[in-house]
Parts: C-alpha cells; structure tokens; sequence
C-alpha cells in the first residue's frame, strides 16, 4: 500500500507541473520598458590582464601627447624661417651699403678728376707729381693762340681746357677715319709720319710717364691700339707688326714717331729726331712737347678756312678703307 501511495503522489505533481507550463504558455510575454537592459544586453566586464590598458584610455593619452608636438613643431619651424630671414635681410643691407658707398666714391672721383698725382721716393719722401698741368699751361703761355696740338685722343679736352690749344681729336671725335689717321702718324717711321703731320699740327704731345717708373697712362702701352686703330683704315699698316712683350719692343715700334718722341735724350738706343724739335719736357720726364719742323702754312690757312682735309694729303686720304664695323666685329669673334 505505501508503494502504491508514493505512485499517486509523483502523478499528482507531473500534472500540477504540465497544468503550469500550460499556463505560462497562454500567458503573453510582457515587453520591456524603453532603456531597459534585458539579461542578453547586459555588458560584461572583461577582466584585464597585467599591464594592459584600456583602447579608449590609449586613443585619449595619444591624442593629448600629439598636440603639444605639434606646437612645438611649428614653433620650430617659425623661428628657423625667421633667423634665415633675418640673415637674408642683413646680408641684402650690406650689399646695398657697399655697392652704394662704391658708386658714391667712383661719382666724386668722376666729377673731380684730378691731373696732379703722388708718388713716393724710395727713401718714403712723398713727391707730387704735377706735370700734366705744367705741360698744358707751357703750351698755354708759349705757343701762338692758333697753335694746333696733335695728340692721341685721350688728352684732347685737357689740351683745349687747360692750354687753350687746338687738338686734333678728343673723346668725342666720332669719326673713326679721323682717329685712324692720328694712329698712321703716330705709329709710322718719323720720316712718313712727319709729312702727314706737317700739313695738320704744329706741335706734338706725348706722355712718357714710363720714365718714372710708372707705365699709367704711358703712350707707349698704346702703341698696338693705335697700330690695330690706324691699321683698320689704312691697309698698308699691319697691326701685327706692333707688339710689346717681355722681350722689349717690336721693331715697327722702335722706329715709329712716336717711341722717338716718347724717349729721344732719355734713352740712349733711340737716335737723333730729325724733323721735330723738343720744345718742352715736364719735370719729372712725364710730358714731352715736340715742334714740327717746317710746316705747311698753305695746308694750315686751307684747314683754318675750309674746315678739311688740305689737298695736299688727298694722296693719303685716298688709300684709306671706311672702317666696316660689323666686318671687324665678325673677325673679332
């Protein structure tokens, strides 16, 4: 009987259980409340190990750490460029200053040349060396007012300013013939250059300030530009034959008007001058003054009153070639 008892009871209880999952069947779900977290939403903690940190944490710190490094770049930055400006400016400014103190010293040299110079001795005793106004103001006060001065053309405005003298060209003399013709007289042997010469001047000037041992501004330096000049328009001169070089002197030089009248009395090699005749030297042998002998008066009042050329140097003129100026520059190059 106590069996049968127990078998009852456990049937009981199945059926109070079946009628109860029955109910909870018929039974409709309530739904959550909005912002309620059902047990499938809760977040779980996941535990961390040693050492490590959490993501958003790091993304955080990192983002803090960049910007100071950023200012601190660009800071860098703007005071590099700054002191690379500064240098720029300054070394700018002291172009400027020296190309302007250059410029403002050359215009006063310009404005105010001086023809008076110094030198010293070899015992250190300063000299001053005023021979080119001694030489203008002798042909000032000793030649004739109608005096004409024949020169190389470096020398023309002195010789008309300070002597009040005729010259046969200066700085503005265009005429390219013209300049050629001074070089044939100057450069050729004494005996031709003198019967061009006496139809055009009565009196020669030559600076020699070689023999003071200064070469500046010496006509003997010029030799091969008048020869090259001269040459140019009369074919009959090779400028080759006109050098200077450590040897000495070309030939065609030595016997040219001019190296006679740049060192006769001064140096023993050159011979006697034969149709000038020195008229005045400066002190310090730095200015020669010769006078030509027998000049043509005829070809002197033609030259007064015609303002050309005088007949009696058409032979002459007659050989000379117009200077082709776009054919010597070709050469040139």
């Amino acid at each position: 009987s106590d069996t049968g008892k127990a078998d009852s009871d456990e049937e009981d209880e199945e059926d109070e259980k079946d009628e109860k999952d029955e109910k909870e069947a018929k039974t409709p779900a309530k739904k959550p409340k909005d912002n309620a977290t059902t047990p499938a939403e809760t977040p779980v903690a996941t535990p961390q190990k040693d050492g490590e940190k959490d993501e958003g944490d790091a993304e955080k710190k990192t983002k803090k750490k960049k910007l100071p490094n950023k200012k601190a770049a660009v800071s860098v930055g703007g005071g590099v460029t700054g002191v690379a400006g500064a240098l720029v400016f300054l070394a700018v400014g002291y172009a400027g200053w020296v190309f302007f103190e250059h410029c403002h010293g050359l215009a006063v040299r310009m404005s105010d040349p001086q023809i008076i110079g110094t030198a010293w001795t070899k015992g250190g005793d300063r000299v001053i060396l005023d021979d080119y106004r001694e030489a203008y103001w002798w042909l000032r006060d000793n030649t004739p007012e109608d005096a004409r001065v024949l020169s190389w053309w470096d020398y023309g405005y002195q010789i008309n300013g300070l002597a009040n003298r005729t010259t046969l060209a200066d700085g503005n003399t265009w005429n390219h013939e013209h300049i050629a013709l001074i070089g044939k007289c100057l450069m050729s042997p004494e005996e031709e250059g003198w019967k061009i010469i006496r139809h055009l001047a009565d009196y020669v000037l030559v600076l020699s300030s070689q023999h003071i041992g200064s070469g500046s501004g010496d006509d003997l330096m010029k030799c091969p530009h008048m020869a090259r000049i001269g040459g140019s328009v009369f074919k009959d001169m090779d400028p080759k034959r006109y050098y200077i070089n450590k040897q000495g002197i070309s030939q065609a030089i030595f016997d040219s008007v001019l190296y006679k009248l740049h060192s006769f009395r001064l140096s023993e090699s050159v011979p006697e001058v034969t149709h000038f005749e020195e008229a005045y030297t400066s002190s310090h042998n730095m200015v020669r003054i010769y006078a030509v002998k027998d000049v043509d008066e005829e070809s002197k009042e033609y030259c007064r009153t015609h303002r050309e050329y005088p007949p009696a140097l058409k032979p002459i003129i007659a050989k000379a070639k117009a200077f082709d100026q776009k054919a010597h520059w070709g050469q040139a190059r």
